[in-house]
């Protein structure tokens, strides 16, 4: 809770900072914070700076435990900070906020963004990786997202979903089980054998099962 009211009281004195001590009449804000899929807490918040909701600024934080010669400290790593003023605002009050994208991270319209890791890993290696870029493994959701993702990368990167033997359900890199109404993409004939982490394959194009400790191409998502 200190975190979160120490958060909220920068967001307030750089919001006045930046407005050079303007008068508004009114100054709203809300704080929020979870755990994503890797564990780590994050904290966004909003700010409000009118009734109209023209004008505004909204922040996303990583909250991260670091302990040095016996003594912890936390640090605010900066995911996203949006701002958008009166200008560029819809009349409405609900105001469209964008993400933006994490450091060498590509935007593909309609579908996300995504980075392409320089080495190539195993399926643990790889969720460990994205873990700390603060994004997660890539989850595919369309034939459409497959293909461009493929043509980008040649052949054949890990997806984010695995079973934990041969008969079980796949769960994804959210915790969550997949059912038969989920998409798979999977190419004809997979999936098949007892291999239990899901890559994509280029010829066809689609997903199929591989041993989890070989290694291959690793995307990291970041979610929208």
């Amino acid at each position: 809770m200190l975190l979160l009211l120490t958060l909220s009281a920068m967001i307030l004195d750089s919001t006045a900072i930046s407005r050079q001590c303007e008068q508004v009449p009114s100054l709203k804000f809300s704080v929020s914070s979870w755990r994503n899929e890797s564990g780590h807490r994050l904290v966004a918040a909003d700010v409000q700076s009118d009734e109209s909701g023209r004008n505004g600024v909204s922040l996303m934080v990583e909250l991260l435990s670091e302990k040095c010669d016996g003594t912890r400290a936390v640090i605010l790593r900066t995911l996203s900070s949006i701002e958008w003023p009166e200008e560029e605002a819809s009349t409405s009050t609900a105001v469209a906020r964008t993400v933006v994208p994490l450091p060498g991270y590509r935007n593909f319209p309609g579908m996300g963004y995504y980075k392409l890791l320089p080495n190539d890993m195993t399926w643990r290696e790889a969720v460990e990786a994205c873990r700390k870029e603060g994004t997660r493994m890539l989850l595919v959701e369309s034939r459409e997202e497959i293909e461009t993702l493929l043509e980008w990368t040649g052949c054949c990167p890990w997806v984010g979903v695995r079973r934990e033997f041969s008969s079980g359900p796949w769960v994804n890199v959210l915790g969550q089980q997949m059912n038969s109404t989920d998409f798979f993409g999977w190419y004809p004939g997979e999936p098949s054998g007892p291999s239990n982490c899901m890559a994509l394959n280029g010829f066809p194009m689609g997903t199929a099962n591989r041993e989890c400790d070989h290694s291959f191409h690793v995307i990291c998502e970041q979610s929208l």
